[in-house]
């Protein structure tokens, strides 16, 4: 959660800014969800990624399985970081203006793309 609170702190005037914007980030997307006990969204979240693998890049998904790799071993960080840990300002930014537009519903195409 520190790449996302520090990425905010950013783009802040203040730290009383910075605080309002990442309870707001919180509560758009349902990122409390993430962190509850049992991670459901986290999960939820993986659970679509896997899905879009599956039909979209069907080749790739069988190989990924064969070799005993599962999406939960490499897509958790970037949904528990808001997509920070591992993308460019830039691609963060826009996978954020996509988010705020169309939903949390939309956070595993990014990936698919």
């Amino acid at each position: 959660m520190s790449n996302l609170a520090s990425r905010i702190l950013k783009y802040s005037l203040s730290e009383e800014i910075a605080y309002e914007r990442f309870s707001e980030f919180m509560k758009i997307f349902n990122f409390a969800e993430v962190f509850r006990p049992g991670f459901p969204l986290l999960f939820r979240w993986i659970r679509m990624f896997e899905e879009l693998v599956a039909s979209r890049l069907p080749v790739v998904h069988r190989k990924l399985i064969h070799h005993g790799v599962t999406s939960a071993m490499y897509v958790d960080k970037w949904f528990l970081t808001g997509m920070t840990y591992n993308f460019s300002e830039p691609a963060c930014e826009r996978i954020w203006d996509i988010m705020l537009v169309d939903g949390n519903e939309k956070v595993g195409f990014f990936f698919i793309i």
